[in-house]
C-alpha cells in the first residue's frame, strides 16, 4: 500500500481507539466524539495527510433520527428577525416542529440567518408556563462561513412587550475548530408565556448562524 492508503485506513480510525482507552468512562459521548473527530479530520486534511474524509460518512447525527418532545412542540415562532429564504428549513414551524437536523445545514432541517440581528425570535408558550430549561443547537462550518453565535440572550415574559433576561453570555468563536456543534442553554426555575431567543454574531467573523430547534422543558 502507498503512504497515502495507510494514512487513509489509520485514520480517523486511531481516533476513535484513543478515545475508547483513554477517556473516562462518565465522559465519553458519541456525538461530541463525532464532532471533535470531524475538527481532526479537518485538521489533518489541512496538514497535508489523508484521512477517511469523515462527511463522507453513512450515518446520521443521533439528535436527528427521532423527533423530541418539549414543552414548545408545535407552539407559534414570532420572528422578530427574519430567517433566509435561501434557507427557510420548515419555514414558520421550524423551531418548534421537533425535527432536529442532521450533519449539514442544506439538509432542510436547519434554519439559517444572516439578517443584521440574525436570530431573534419569541415563542409563545400560549399560556404562562413553567420552564426549567431553554436549549439551542448551533453549528459551525468554517469553510462555508457558518459560525457559532457570539452572543445569547435567553428571556422571559407576561405579556410578549416586557422580558426579563435569564441568561445573556457572550462567547469567544474561533476558526481554530472549523467543524463545530454545540448546545446553548440555560436552566433554572421561570413562569412566563413568552420565551425570546436572540443568537448574534460576532464582529470578527460575521457570517451566518444556524439552529434546528429551540427546545423549552
Amino acid at each position: 500500500p502507498t503512504p497515502e492508503h495507510v494514512e487513509y485506513m489509520i485514520y480517523p480510525r486511531i481516533l476513535a481507539l484513543a478515545e475508547t482507552a483513554w477517556s473516562a468512562p462518565e465522559r465519553k459521548s458519541s456525538p461530541d466524539f463525532h464532532t471533535r473527530a470531524l475538527s481532526a479530520v479537518a485538521d489533518l486534511q489541512a496538514k497535508g495527510y489523508h484521512p477517511f474524509d469523515l462527511k463522507k460518512e453513512i450515518g446520521s447525527r443521533p439528535e436527528s433520527l427521532q423527533p423530541v418532545s418539549h414543552l414548545a412542540l408545535g407552539k407559534k415562532v414570532i420572528y422578530n428577525s427574519p430567517y433566509s429564504s435561501h434557507y427557510p428549513a420548515q419555514g414558520n414551524t421550524a423551531l418548534t416542529d421537533g425535527i432536529r437536523g442532521d450533519w449539514t445545514y442544506g439538509d432542510g432541517s436547519w434554519q439559517g440567518f444572516i439578517s443584521d440581528n440574525r436570530l431573534d425570535v419569541t415563542i409563545d408558550m400560549e399560556k404562562e408556563t413553567s420552564i426549567h430549561s431553554v436549549t439551542a443547537a448551533f453549528m459551525q462550518v468554517v469553510g462555508a462561513e457558518v459560525f457559532l453565535p457570539e452572543t445569547v440572550v435567553i428571556s422571559i415574559s407576561d405579556d410578549g412587550t416586557h422580558f426579563t433576561e435569564l441568561r445573556k453570555q457572550h462567547f469567544e468563536v474561533s476558526k481554530e475548530t472549523p467543524i463545530r456543534f454545540t448546545d446553548i442553554s440555560w436552566q433554572g426555575e421561570a413562569k412566563g408565556r413568552y420565551v425570546r431567543y436572540q443568537a448574534q454574531a460576532g464582529s470578527e467573523f460575521g457570517g451566518w448562524i444556524f439552529t434546528d430547534e429551540i427546545i423549552v422543558k
